[in-house]
């Protein structure tokens, strides 16, 4: 019985040790931030965090649910999807987050998201548009040189 009792506080102070400090988490995610547009290696977060790489990894996970890997890939959609708000080119919103080309953007952003990122904002814009429009108005297609803009009379 008392291995038992040893195991479970074993567990209760490993638990508290597999966290990053909030200066560690702090500044983890705050490079990560600033590195979405290039490539950051585990090695490089751990070692701005004073860390081994297999501790960051685990306490970055025990911290915020997600290994660092997947909290970069998550941030990078998210900036993606602001940038689909404008009118740039999948390709360039691509690049700009970080991903190695538009099809392993469209790739990551299908999984995650659940459409691709033409479907998404092509849902977004028509979503907006419905919401902007005052009664009475009717929507006029915009020039073909402008394919996600729609005007209203």
């Amino acid at each position: 019985m008392s291995s038992h009792v040893r195991a479970l506080d074993l567990a209760s102070v490993s638990g508290r040790r597999d966290r990053l400090s909030a200066w560690q988490e702090e500044r983890a995610k705050a490079l990560i931030e600033a590195s979405l547009g290039r490539s950051l290696s585990i090695t490089q977060l751990a070692r701005e965090c004073a860390l081994s790489r297999c501790h960051f990894s685990r306490a970055f996970h025990g911290s915020t649910g997600l290994s660092p890997q997947q909290w970069l890939t998550r941030r990078r959609i998210e900036r993606a999807q602001q940038l689909l708000l404008g009118d740039n080119l999948l390709t360039r919103i691509a690049q700009d987050c970080g991903f190695a080309d538009q099809a392993h953007f469209s790739r990551v952003f299908r999984r995650l998201v659940g459409s691709t990122p033409s479907q998404w904002r092509l849902a977004v814009l028509q979503d907006n548009r419905v919401a902007n429009k005052r009664p009475g108005q009717r929507a006029i297609d915009a020039p073909a040189g402008d394919r996600y803009r729609v005007t209203y009379r």
